[in-house]
């Protein structure tokens, strides 16, 4: 009448199956939010140059006590061609100021004037001393 239910055994092959599978997702998951960020290291006071192309690209810091993220200023022809609406490069000073580690994100403006469009490049800058 009231039979024992058969138990459930789980071989070791689809443990480590099941373990190497979720293992995998959260490794894609985590990469999927940060994206690939290119390694770069700079020395205190030191100032590496990025050159993105874009309409209206901005540079962030998510560390600006760490490194300073400023644009090298536009050539005449380059400013025209932007409040055109067109695409041109533009270079970005990334600095040292202490020794550290910050994230720095190019992403093209949205309309609202946010930098919260599409991401372009980021980058994770290692700030050594000299």
């Amino acid at each position: 009448m009231n039979q024992p239910q058969p138990r459930h055994f789980v071989s070791f092959r689809q443990l480590a199956f099941t373990i190497a599978v979720i293992t995998s997702l959260a490794a894609c998951r985590a990469g999927a939010g940060s994206g690939s960020a290119r390694p770069m290291k700079v020395a205190v006071g030191a100032i590496k140059e990025v050159t993105i192309t874009g309409k209206s690209v901005v540079g962030t810091s998510d560390n600006q006590e760490v490194v300073d993220v400023t644009t090298k200023p536009l050539s005449s022809a380059d400013s025209s061609a932007r409040s055109q609406g067109k695409a041109v490069a533009t270079t970005f000073l990334i600095k040292g100021v202490t020794v550290g580690a910050a994230r720095v994100v190019f992403a093209e403006q949205a309309a609202d004037s946010s930098p919260d469009g599409r991401v372009r490049q980021t980058y994770a800058v290692q700030v050594v001393s000299q």
